[in-house]
């Protein structure tokens, strides 16, 4: 029973992931918490790879990174 019940959490956190990804790219400029959400990681891991080089748009005080240089940013740092 327990191994079902697992089963199914697993299956909704995933399933919630998803949607949340989806909604959170809607627009190619993300701010800090949807660029967290787009690449599945942390806000620490985010401020790292903003420290190593991942570029951030600031308009007026609002911060925006582009998906597009999320993706870049990941692919440069493949191993």
């Amino acid at each position: 029973m327990n191994k079902i019940m697992d089963k199914i959490l697993s299956m909704v956190d995933k399933t919630l992931k998803s949607i949340e990804k989806n909604y959170a790219i809607k627009s190619r400029y993300l701010n800090k918490k949807n660029a967290c959400v787009y690449a599945d990681i942390s806000e620490p891991t985010l401020e790292k790879w903003l420290a190593k080089g991942l570029p951030i748009t600031k308009v007026d005080g609002t911060f925006r990174i582009d998906t597009q240089e999320i993706d870049k940013f990941m692919i440069e740092n493949r191993m």
